[in-house]
């Protein structure tokens, strides 16, 4: 089960801080830009 959220975050792709839709879940969080839809992904570390 993930976790859905808005933040503002820079975005690579545009530039500038624009809102990102985050999806949190056991093992990644993935961003997703509202503007262009450019997607990043963090793995999560337990170490």
């Amino acid at each position: 089960m993930g976790v859905e959220a808005e933040q503002i975050q820079y975005c690579e792709n545009c530039k500038e801080e624009t809102l990102h839709k985050t999806y949190e879940d056991a093992m990644e969080i993935t961003y997703r830009c509202t503007q262009c839809e450019e997607e990043s992904e963090v793995f999560k570390s337990f170490f």
